[in-house]
């Protein structure tokens, strides 16, 4: 058996040639779990107290900094196109449990892919202890510091860089603008300073130009909080 995720809420491993993806908790984010699980070849589910475990059948399981250093820190349109799709609807999911994702990082995606050439890949927003409670408004709630990495400062609303107490709170579509900037590093690295600059951005997206996931990103990365959408069309 081989560890492929490990953490406290969820585990994913091969054993005798299938993937087994165990969740902890799993009750708490039930419209979430049936998100992931969509599109999945999926062998058996079986349920024992608060663990849930789902067999699947998959031509390989990898993580996001996998792919990238394999693709050369440049994903193609195909992918950028189903992981815009998929998490967009996870994030969505999310928000019927209550709960949402307050920024992202490389780190927190694995792409399940059913053939050999990645041509068929379901992307997976994975790092459940990311997860947070939304208060009665559908705000985040900042009540214990965080610091922003150097590795991940791409990832960060400007809502979140603008905190400078706690306790404070961040709109739910807070989360959209870290999206659209995860995205957008996925195509390709970002120049020094230009994630927080519009007109920068689209000259960063140019090779997608006018394409569906370009109009997509720039959705999430209005200034106002309450113009910002999930939308693929």
């Amino acid at each position: 058996m081989s560890d492929i995720y490990n953490s406290k809420k969820i585990n994913i491993h091969k054993k005798n040639g299938q993937y087994e993806i165990v969740i902890q908790d799993h009750k708490f984010i039930h419209s979430y779990i049936g998100s992931i699980l969509n599109g999945l070849n999926i062998i058996s589910d079986t349920t024992v107290d608060n663990k849930r475990t789902i067999k699947i059948k998959a031509h390989s399981i990898e993580t996001l900094p996998k792919l990238l250093k394999m693709k050369k820190d440049k994903l193609s349109y195909l992918h950028l196109k189903n992981m815009f799709i998929d998490i967009s609807e996870q994030i969505k999911s999310l928000k019927n449990d209550d709960k949402g994702i307050l920024f992202f990082d490389i780190k927190d995606i694995i792409i399940i892919n059913n053939d050999d050439v990645r041509y068929d890949s379901k992307f997976i927003f994975i790092n459940m202890e990311k997860f947070i409670n939304l208060n009665h408004h559908n705000d985040f709630d900042i009540i214990t510091p965080f610091k922003t990495k150097k590795k991940t400062k791409h990832f960060y609303s400007p809502e979140l860089l603008k905190i400078k107490k706690i306790p404070s709170n961040v709109p739910y579509n807070s989360c959209y603008y870290s999206f659209g900037l995860f995205i957008s590093f996925c195509l390709q690295p970002f120049k020094k300073d230009c994630e927080y600059n519009i007109e920068c951005i689209k000259k960063h997206l140019e090779s997608i130009s006018k394409s569906k996931v370009y109009w997509a990103i720039l959705r999430t990365l209005q200034k106002n909080p309450n113009d910002r959408y999930l939308l693929f069309i």
